[in-house]
């Protein structure tokens, strides 16, 4: 075993572990209610991302070669639960960062943010959902395979978002209005 396979299967245990059943293959746990309508037979199709990278445990969930409970997917996009117990929006495409995200797939991750906070307000009664993308090490990413958090809230809870609400210099708004303005006048066109 290589150097990047050993610090792979060492991530993927730190990251999933799931003790001495490890060893057990597909010890996947899917939702077999999953309704064929939506594109897909439990049955008939294999799961996988469109590339798979081998460093990569969203890949390795999406390929069938990691556990994961897989809540939602489609021919787009796959639900997990994270380890912290709220729902994840992965793209089956491994994106490391928004950079190459490609507006179709950007769309479908929100509309299957949207359907997985509707179940979440339905089955556990939250007051409220954060869709968070971390986006870059500074952001807070710690796994390079974009990804969308849909984080359920109640009033009290310990989830802290904090940054500084305070009002910035108008001056300092204006100018970079401008300078942003430009820049997606740019990338627009």
């Amino acid at each position: 075993m290589n150097r990047s396979e050993f610090s792979f299967w060492s991530a993927l245990r730190t990251y999933l572990p799931f003790g001495a059943g490890w060893g057990l293959p597909q010890k996947r746990m899917v939702n077999p209610a999953i309704p064929d309508e939506i594109g897909f037979s439990l049955a008939n199709k294999v799961r996988s991302c469109d590339c798979f990278f081998m460093n990569c445990v969203f890949c390795a969930i999406a390929a069938g070669e990691a556990p994961g409970f897989i809540l939602w997917e489609d021919q787009h996009v796959f639900v997990i639960l994270s380890l912290e117990g709220h729902p994840l929006v992965i793209p089956r495409r491994h994106f490391p960062s928004l950079d190459g995200l490609d507006d179709a797939t950007g769309a479908v991750m929100m509309l299957a943010a949207k359907k997985v906070a509707l179940a979440l307000r339905s089955e556990m009664s939250c007051e409220g959902v954060n869709l968070v993308l971390s986006d870059g090490a500074a952001a807070g990413q710690d796994v390079f395979h974009l990804h969308l958090h849909v984080k359920p809230r109640w009033t009290g809870d310990d989830v802290v978002l904090h940054w500084d609400a305070s009002s910035a210099p108008s001056t300092k708004r204006s100018n970079l209005a401008t300078r942003l303005t430009a820049r997606l006048a740019n990338l627009s066109g």
